[in-house]
C-alpha cells in the first residue's frame, strides 16, 4: 500500500480541513457536524463564503468533499488541495505529513527522483547548459537600433497586423501589454526613412521577446503568407530583427504562488502560444469570462511561469527555475514536439526538477486539438490547432479556455527519460568510461584523451576488457553554441562557437 493510501485511509475529512486551513493562513475552521462528516465554510481562495455549503464525509477512498454554489466542486482530498491552488506533488506531499507518514513506497520510474544522465548524454547536457547560460537580456541601444522604422501596435487599430494579432485571440494581450507589437512603416523619430531588412517581408508582426527579468531579450518578426509565397519569397516564417541573441523563449508571470508553494513552470512551443497559454491562464485567475457568464476565479492559475519556446529545436530558459520546481511540459503532437519534450524533459530533470508532459493521444491530437485530446478518443473530424487557433476560436471566453488548459496540467503524466537510440544499442562497459565520448559500436568510438581526439577501440586481454588509444589530432574543440543567422538570403547561416 503506498504512502498516500494510507494517508487517506488514516486522515478524517475535518483533518484536512485543519491542515489545509493552517496552511493557507486561514483561521481555523468551525464544523457544523463530526470529524467524518458534516458542513463548513469554504475558505480556499476564491471561494470564500460566510454560510457553511462546503459539506465533507468520507468514501471508499478517503476523505470526499462537494461545494455547493461558487466553483461546484466534488472530489477527494488530492483534488480538492488542487482546488485550493495547489500543484499535484504538493497536494500529495502534504496529505502524508499531516497523516504523519514518510513515503517510503518504491518510487515508479521517473516520478519522484532526479535522472542523472551519465556518458555521452551527461556530455551533450553539459554543453547545452553552457549554451544557455550564455543567453542574456538586449540592450537597450540594440533594441532601439532593431526598431527603427516599426510602429508599436495601439489597441483597436485597423490594419493588417492587429487584424492577424486578433484573429490569433491575442488582442487582449496587446491590451494588457503581455504582448508587445509592432508594423513597419519605416519612419524614425529622427524623420528619415529606412528600407526593411531584406529577410522581414512587408506586412510582417514584429514583437519583443520578454526574458524572464521581464525585460526583452529579442525582436523577432513573423512573416505573412502561406508556405508557397514563404518559399516564392526566399524567406522564413519566423526571423529575427536582432543578431547575436541566440534563440530565447519567451516568459511571463500569472499571479503569485500561493504561501508554501512554489511558482510552477509551464514550458509550450512558440513564443505566440506561450503568450496565449499565460493569457488563459490570467483569464481563469481572475474569472474574466465573457458574454452572460458569472466570473468565477480559478485558484489553480495562481503561481505560473509560462515560456514560449521559439521552436521545436530550441529550448527554454532554465538557469532561474529551483531544483524541486514542477514543470510542465507541451509541444505540438508530433515528431518534432516529441523530440522536443524529451529534450527539455532531459535539461530540466537533470537539474532536479519534476517533469510533467500534458496528455495527447496517438494520431497527432493535441491539448488545444478539436475535439481536444482532452476528453475525446481518436476519430474523424479531428483539426488540429495550437494554443493561438484554440485562444482564437474562444476569444469571447478566455477563462473557459483558461479552466481547459489547467483541466490538462492536472492531468499531467510524469515525464519519463527514454535512452537515446545509441545507448540503447550499444551497452557500454566499465572499460569506456569518460564522458564526452562518442561509441559507435560497443567496442569502437571517439573520443578526448589527454586534450586530444582519439579513436578508441575496446580490446580483450587476459580475459579483460581494455582501451586501446590511437592519437587522431593533435587538438580537441567543444562546440558550446550554435546561432542561427537569418540575412534573408534563403538559407540560415549556422554559426558555432567552439572551446
Amino acid at each position: 500500500m503506498s504512502a498516500l493510501k494510507r494517508a487517506l485511509d488514516g486522515l478524517a475529512p475535518a483533518d484536512v480541513l485543519s491542515h489545509l486551513a493552517a496552511h493557507l493562513g486561514r483561521s481555523a475552521p468551525h464544523f457544523q457536524g463530526s470529524r467524518l462528516e458534516g458542513q463548513v465554510c469554504d475558505f480556499r481562495p476564491g471561494c470564500e463564503e460566510e454560510n457553511p455549503s462546503l459539506s465533507y464525509g468520507t468514501g471508499q477512498a478517503g476523505p470526499v468533499f462537494k461545494r455547493f454554489g461558487a466553483d461546484g466542486f466534488e472530489g477527494g482530498a488530492v483534488a480538492f488541495l488542487q482546488s485550493a491552488g495547489l500543484a499535484k506533488p504538493d497536494a500529495v506531499r502534504l496529505l502524508i505529513e499531516w497523516a504523519g507518514l514518510t513515503d517510503d513506497a518504491p518510487t515508479p520510474p521517473g516520478e519522484g527522483k532526479t535522472w542523472q544522465p551519465t556518458g555521452r548524454k551527461a556530455a551533450g547536457l553539459a554543453k547545452v547548459r553552457a549554451a544557455l547560460d550564455k543567453l542574456h537580456p538586449l540592450e537597450e541601444a540594440k533594441r532601439g537600433a532593431a526598431l527603427r522604422g516599426w510602429q508599436r501596435l495601439e489597441v483597436g487599430e485597423s490594419s493588417p497586423e492587429a487584424q492577424e494579432v486578433t484573429r490569433r485571440g491575442l488582442a487582449p494581450a496587446l491590451a494588457s501589454g503581455l504582448l508587445t507589437a509592432y508594423r513597419w512603416t519605416g519612419e524614425g523619430e529622427d524623420g528619415k526613412r529606412r528600407t526593411l531588412p531584406r529577410h522581414i517581408l512587408p506586412g510582417a508582426l514584429a514583437f519583443e521577446v520578454t526574458g524572464p527579468d521581464g525585460t526583452s531579450w529579442a525582436v523577432k518578426a513573423r512573416n505573412p503568407g502561406d508556405k508557397e509565397a514563404l518559399k516564392v519569397a526566399g524567406a522564413q516564417r519566423y526571423v529575427y530583427a536582432t543578431a547575436g541573441q541566440s534563440t530565447p523563449a519567451f516568459v511571463a508571470r500569472v499571479g503569485s504562488a500561493p504561501q508554501g508553494q512554489g511558482v510552477r513552470f509551464l514550458i509550450m512551443e512558440g513564443e505566440f502560444n506561450g503568450i496565449a497559454g499565460a493569457h488563459m491562464l490570467e483569464a481563469a485567475r481572475v474569472g474574466a469570462a465573457g458574454g452572460h457568464v458569472p466570473a468565477r476565479p480559478d485558484p489553480r492559475a495562481e503561481g505560473w511561469e509560462v515560456q514560449g519556446v521559439a521552436s521545436a529545436v530550441a529550448l527554454p530558459h532554465v538557469a532561474h527555475i529551483p531544483a524541486g520546481a514542477c514543470v510542465y511540459l507541451y509541444a505540438d503532437p508530433d515528431p518534432e514536439g516529441d523530440a522536443a519534450r524529451t529534450k527539455w524533459g532531459e535539461v530540466l530533470a537533470a537539474q532536479g526538477c519534476e517533469v510533467f508532459q500534458l496528455k495527447t493521444r496517438a494520431g497527432g491530437v493535441g491539448v488545444f486539438s478539436s475535439p481536444s485530446a482532452l476528453d475525446l478518443e481518436l476519430g474523424a473530424g479531428i483539426t488540429n490547432e495550437d494554443a493561438c487557433d484554440y485562444l482564437g476560436r474562444l476569444s469571447d471566453a478566455p477563462e473557459r479556455a483558461g479552466r481547459s488548459l489547467l483541466d490538462a496540467l492536472d492531468k499531467a503524466k510524469p515525464w519519463v527519460p527514454t535512452p537515446a537510440k545509441e545507448e540503447r544499442d550499444s551497452s557500454p562497459g566499465e572499460a569506456q568510461g569518460q564522458g564526452g565520448d562518442v561509441w559507435e559500436t560497443k567496442r569502437r568510438g571517439y573520443g578526448i584523451r589527454g586534450g586530444k581526439l582519439c579513436a578508441l577501440t575496446i580490446k580483450t586481454e587476459d580475459g579483460e576488457d581494455r582501451e586501446s588509444v590511437e592519437v587522431l589530432a593533435d587538438f580537441a574543440a567543444f562546440i558550446t553554441a550554435e546561432v542561427i543567422e537569418e540575412d534573408g538570403s534563403g538559407e540560415a547561416r549556422r554559426v558555432f562557437q567552439i572551446e
